[in-house]
């Protein structure tokens, strides 16, 4: 259209998950679809409205939404709240943190979300172990030989839980790594040394931990 630039539009997306049907549940149909949306988003970024699948925490407590209800009823599966926004960053597309607001607002997970969401230069991805390189190169350049993490540390980080692991890159580089693990209480950050804590991690603290470092 004459006069018309895709980068002049605020693009406003509902249930950007529901729309996948069933390929929602490959994390590949959902990073295609963010890329899409990526790839045309300009100045003024997209405001997205999701409903999204009960987090572990809502399961455990039996907090099941209405929504979760109404998608198996239709047979239209969701993601979490928490896999949504890991695969949006991964394209670049990151929420203003001032208005974005998850439902319930109560509650330590969320039902639906709305967010304003913009494109940056940057994207952010779980770390893997071919990613063991770069990573001993950072602990090289961020820390002192006394503080670095060992080999043997980063790989049991990213194999025991790799989805706390994330990486910042731009243009293909890992600029940046963020490591974390899920505690069962607040308390053991005061009680125990991070590699103490690392040894006491169980998989079933993903799902009661009441915490994350």
């Amino acid at each position: 259209m004459q006069g018309f630039s895709v980068d002049d539009v605020l693009y406003i997306h509902f249930f950007a998950s529901w729309s996948l049907g069933h390929e929602v549940s490959s994390n590949t149909a959902l990073l295609s679809h963010f890329s899409r949306w990526s790839a045309i988003t300009g100045k003024h970024g997209m405001i997205i409205l999701e409903p999204h699948a009960a987090e572990e925490i809502a399961l455990t407590n039996q907090k099941i939404s209405h929504l979760d209800l109404l998608c198996l009823l239709g047979q239209r599966p969701l993601v979490t709240a928490q896999t949504f926004l890991k695969s949006a960053a991964e394209v670049g597309l990151f929420p203003n943190v001032k208005s974005y607001v998850k439902c319930p607002l109560d509650l330590p997970f969320a039902n639906v979300t709305i967010g304003h969401y913009m494109k940056r230069t940057f994207y952010v991805r779980q770390a893997n172990i071919d990613d063991i390189a770069k990573l001993l190169e950072l602990e090289k350049l961020c820390w002192p030989e006394n503080l670095r993490a060992s080999e043997t540390t980063v790989r049991s980080r990213i194999s025991k839980y790799p989805r706390g692991q994330l990486t910042l890159c731009r243009g293909g580089e890992i600029l940046g790594v963020i490591y974390t693990q899920r505690l069962e209480h607040k308390d053991l950050v005061y009680k125990f040394n991070y590699l103490h804590r690392r040894l006491s991690f169980r998989r079933w603290s993903v799902f009661t931990a009441t915490c994350c470092e």
